[in-house]
């Protein structure tokens, strides 16, 4: 009598070929949802320098200190919410963090004239995604050019 069926060796192979390709796999994904993180913070904070603008422009002030930014912009109550961002202080400044390292990755600079953005010189996925996105320089809060 003959049986039909798979060996033992075979079904040890196909497991540790599952395993393989389980190993490289779940890594990718983790970095996927990474950079998918770090796109959005950065985004975000493209998003928030152009809401301060439009809000200055506006209001003919500029939104200085947290209250007053927590009303000019809805990202930044979200990224300071999820923790990717400093307090806004009452000289101006506002910091885009690394929740992880804790670290400053970009500074926002608010004040009469223009908003400054300058890149911090930390190097993580989130430093780096900021870097890429959001540029340094100026933007006037009158509205009337960009200054690079």
């Amino acid at each position: 009598m003959k049986r039909s069926g798979f060996t033992m060796i075979e079904l040890i192979f196909v497991i540790v070929i599952l395993g393989i390709l389980a190993a490289v796999a779940i890594p990718k994904l983790a970095a996927t949802r990474d950079d998918a993180q770090a796109s959005k913070v950065a985004t975000n904070a493209k998003t928030m320098v152009s809401e301060i603008a439009a809000y200055a422009t506006a209001q003919g002030i500029v939104p200085i200190g947290d209250a007053n930014m927590t009303l000019a912009s809805n990202t930044y109550v979200e990224n300071k919410n999820s923790g990717y961002m400093g307090t806004a202080t009452t000289d101006g400044n506002i910091s885009v963090l690394d929740k992880i390292g804790g670290i400053a990755c970009l500074m926002i600079d608010v004040n009469n004239t223009a908003i400054s953005t300058v890149h911090g010189d930390q190097n993580s996925t989130i430093c780096d995604a900021v870097r890429a996105i959001v540029p340094e320089g100026q933007v006037s809060v009158a509205g009337t050019s960009v200054v690079r």
